[in-house]
């Protein structure tokens, strides 16, 4: 039968009443059908009556019996609204417009509504659409990369959560490969786990795909096999849950692959200048606050069960800085303060290698590149320009006195890099924590109180290089014991009383004390400053490195 307009009329009149006193009456579906009149009529009512119990608008006591019965007046009304629209004695449940329109609010309620309630008892409903999302994290030292996140202000999740994902993004059509468009179609904005001719080496490639072309956009251009490449992945557990952008907020899981991916040095010069810039808006967020900034914390968070400490393992995520580990022999170097001093490789097992250089136009530059590479605060001069990360860029003259200083360390030392070069920006090729200077920069004074807490002062000394930079004086306290104080005291007046428990004690009250009141062991502290060791062996004995007065005044300098 053909159900037009007259079909819903009769309809309409043969509904059960239900008045605002609570007040109604109950037909039988069967009575129903024959008062309507039309063939096929009850297989229709069948129809009707699945949408109206999902619409929770018949009374479900009388259901078993075969009758229907509205649960409110108000419940009647809506179904002869419903009705009266189908007989087309009025205008269409929503004009177009409801739907075409960009952002529009009410509908976004409507489809959260509905979804929310299709998750009965805490029970999750069958998702609608599925995210399938490439990540990866990239870190710098405690810190991680994150990437701000498009249409902020139309996604209420994001409003709360934060608006920075990870680098990354999700799956697109054109990501897809070797299918027809129109399957790649169904397989991304299809229901989940629909039959799709989609194989596992396709969406393997969709995925790295989808994390080259986010990057691109998001990253100032970054491109795999230029600036990095990618070295394995993991999938997290899926997340499914009532979220979306706008009038997207339906029933939707969301599938994490995360990749760790290997910088190149040109990719880290990109980092490097990208950051802080506005056009950017990247942020480095701590670890730890990582599910306060992030617009998907909560598929984030679920995946990772809000353990951080699980999120960050260096081993598999990526460092900005290691590219710059390809001197996996070297463990520091060690720059000089002047000519007659040599440039320090330290190399593994402690062994060191000496270089001297040519002139004191390279110790200065050197020092301006360790400087820059530590991050420390200085006044630049001579047009050169510290872009980031320990990136300068030299002006034509230093520029072309570092490549001929780069020469001739590559010369003097053959097996490892020692300045390296990316579209016309230098840099020490060194992670910056493995960068020190000389002990001749420091001095320090010691406080010695009897039976007391003691205080190490450190002077990391002030300096003008000649047309590159000048920096000023730092001091620093370290508030220490007694005992460590008193060992410190010993080292520096040569007294061999404590050399053996420095020896042989893995945890021995110098390197691994804190300070008072600090996170920070001594070791820790010091060489936060540039200075490699705070005392050193030689030949089994042991000696403070850097001048250090002793006085009980020294405090109140």
């Amino acid at each position: 039968m053909t159900v037009d307009e007259q079909f819903w009329k009769k309809f309409l009149y043969a509904l059960p009443l239900k008045t605002p006193e609570g007040y109604g009456e109950s037909f039988k579906k069967t009575d129903l059908a024959e008062s309507i009149g039309e063939g096929e009529t009850e297989l229709i009512l069948d129809v009707l009556e699945s949408i109206f119990i999902k619409l929770g608008i018949l009374d479900t006591d009388l259901l078993f019996r075969g009758e229907w019965a509205f649960v409110s007046y108000s419940a009647r009304l809506f179904c002869c609204s419903y009705v009266a629209t189908l007989a087309g004695l009025g205008g269409p449940f929503f004009d177009a417009s409801f739907w075409r329109e960009p952002h529009n609010a009410a509908r976004s309620d409507l489809l959260g509504r509905m979804e929310g309630n299709r998750n009965e008892n805490g029970k999750h409903a069958l998702p609608l659409r599925v995210n399938r999302v490439a990540w990866t994290i990239i870190t710098r030292g405690e810190y991680v990369l994150l990437c701000p996140r498009e249409i902020l202000s139309q996604d209420r999740d994001r409003a709360v959560n934060g608006g920075y994902v990870l680098p990354g993004g999700r799956m697109d059509i054109k990501d897809l490969e070797g299918i027809s468009e129109g399957e790649a179609m169904r397989f991304v904005y299809g229901i989940p786990d629909a039959p799709s001719e989609v194989s596992e080496k396709q969406l393997d490639n969709a995925f790295c795909k989808t994390l080259e072309r986010e990057l691109r956009e998001e990253l100032d251009d970054l491109r795999h096999g230029e600036d990095y490449e990618i070295e394995g992945h993991g999938d997290l557990e899926p997340y499914i849950g009532v979220y979306g952008a706008s009038d997207r907020r339906v029933e939707t899981e969301t599938r994490i692959r995360l990749f760790t991916i290997r910088l190149k040095p040109s990719g880290i010069l990109k980092l490097a200048r990208g950051t802080g810039e506005e056009r950017h808006g990247w942020q480095w967020v701590r670890r730890n606050d990582l599910g306060k900034e992030m617009a998907s914390g909560r598929a984030f968070l679920a995946a990772f069960r809000s353990d951080w400490n699980c999120f960050y393992d260096p081993s598999k995520s990526e460092d900005v800085e290691r590219a710059f580990k390809g001197n996996g022999n070297v463990q520091a170097v060690i720059l000089p303060l002047t000519q007659e001093e040599k440039l320090t490789l330290v190399l593994r097992g402690n062994h060191k290698r000496e270089i001297a250089l040519p002139d004191e136009n390279s110790v200065r530059l050197l020092l301006y590149l360790g400087w820059s590479a530590r991050g420390f605060f200085c006044d630049e001069e001579g047009g050169n320009r510290h872009i980031g990360w320990g990136w300068v860029e030299f002006n034509d003259v230093y520029k072309d006195a570092a490549e001929n200083l780069k020469r001739y360390l590559k010369e003097a030392e053959p097996e490892h890099d020692i300045l390296l070069f990316c579209e016309g920006k230098c840099r020490l090729f060194q992670p910056s924590k493995e960068i020190y200077f000389s002990p001749a920069l420091f001095e320090g004074w010691l406080s010695i109180r009897e039976g007391e807490n003691g205080n190490l002062q450190l002077f990391r000394k002030g300096k003008r290089l000649p047309g590159l930079c000048i920096w000023k004086e730092t001091a620093k306290d370290f508030p220490l014991s007694e005992s460590a104080t008193k060992n410190l005291k010993a080292l520096n007046d040569k007294n061999d009383v404590n050399h053996e428990t420095l020896a042989n004690d893995a945890h021995d009250v110098l390197n691994n004390v804190s300070p008072v009141a600090s996170s920070q062991t001594l070791t820790e502290a010091v060489r936060s400053l540039g200075l490699r060791q705070l005392y050193a062996s030689t030949k089994g004995k042991y000696a403070i490195t850097i001048p250090l007065n002793t006085n009980e005044e020294a405090a109140k300098l």
